[in-house]
């Protein structure tokens, strides 16, 4: 079988790896180039609104995925006319736009943080008496690893504000102190069997993602996976879904939604008994879901801007490097890697 896959990042590139291993192919569509994916299965590169191109690549695929929520949402209305595309396509619409991602939790009466849409500065000073300071202005579209994010402390941050700047489509958002961010990881498959991962307890540096540690037994698993479990029905979702909450005290609110595998699951490639990639290969294609056991603590940590010397995490041998073939880039993520805790 062969799995068309949207998008050429290293989250692509860590599917194909994990599917060989299945007897799967693959095909990935990207419009860079220097995609770093390229290396590990044959690619088409143009751009998301290239018609023939989607087409060309539909046909020679048996299923779709995609690694990232960004994909156009137009472009996978072309698609799914040809092939059948896994996580469905309701949730890349809705998890792609910040306010219609809050409203839908909303309407599912699962916590998140209080936020206002915003389209003016007359909306940002609106917000700011309704929040208060300080809070934060997020773009709807398009954010991730802390871009197309402000943090308002002032008036004179909204001084600094401009119309055209906030017609793109913005929210704000109330500043929450927490004590932890964590995600929780679920892989939902076509037969219904759900099942998922260890809590995953996150440490951010300037909005992205620095390291992750799986948490056995923890606590606020049992809440965070009430609420996951009515969000996949809502959505009939099929794969790996990975939510992001922040933990106050005893209580978890939704930070975000990731219809796809996810930066914080990186750990289970060595650190569980199926990958997130291989149970998200699993559940698109009616395989059953592997095992989602930890095998042991591990810590995961982002490689950021330039690669380090890798004879370094070759002296231990409970520590795994990944090298996404990424050229440098100051906060690029180039790689991970992860180091097994009292493994046995």
């Amino acid at each position: 079988m062969k799995i068309g896959v949207l998008g050429g990042g290293q989250l692509g590139r860590m599917l194909a790896l994990a599917g060989y291993n299945l007897g799967l192919s693959f095909c990935i569509y990207d419009p860079d180039p220097s995609c770093c994916s390229k290396e590990l299965a044959p690619t088409i590169h143009a751009e998301f609104n290239d018609l023939e191109k989607l087409i060309q690549f539909a046909n020679q695929v048996d299923i779709i995925t995609y690694e990232n929520e960004n994909i156009p949402y137009q472009t996978l209305m072309s698609l799914i006319q040809y092939k059948k595309i896994y996580p469905g396509i309701e949730a890349v619409r809705i998890c792609q736009d910040r306010l219609l991602e809050k409203d839908f939790l909303k309407k599912l009466a699962i916590p998140t943080t209080d936020y206002l849409e915003i389209n003016s500065l007359d909306e940002v000073k609106k917000a700011a008496e309704i929040l208060k300071f300080p809070f934060f202005l997020k773009s709807r579209r398009h954010g991730y690893d802390g871009k197309g994010q402000f943090k308002i402390t002032d008036a004179s941050d909204i001084a600094e504000l401009s119309e055209e700047t906030l017609k793109i489509g913005f929210i704000a958002e109330k500043f929450v102190a927490f004590d932890r961010e964590f995600s929780i990881i679920c892989a939902k498959g076509l037969t219904g069997e759900i099942l998922f991962y260890d809590l995953c307890e996150n440490v951010h540096r300037s909005g992205v993602l620095y390291t992750t540690s799986n948490k056995i037994n923890d606590a606020m698993f049992n809440q965070a996976k009430r609420y996951v479990e009515k969000l996949v029905d809502e959505f009939s979702y099929i794969g790996i879904v990975a939510v992001e909450f922040f933990q106050i005290g005893e209580e978890c609110l939704v930070n975000e939604i990731a219809p796809r595998v996810h930066n914080s699951g990186h750990w289970t490639i060595e650190g569980a008994l199926t990958s997130q990639f291989e149970n998200h290969l699993r559940a698109i294609i009616g395989l059953p879901l592997g095992l989602t056991t930890s095998r042991c603590e591990v810590l995961m940590t982002n490689i950021l801007g330039e690669m380090p010397d890798k004879l370094e995490f070759l002296q231990s041998n409970q520590v795994f490097l990944h090298d996404y073939h990424k050229s440098p880039k100051p906060g690029r993520k180039l790689g991970h890697y992860t180091q097994l805790i009292n493994a046995i």
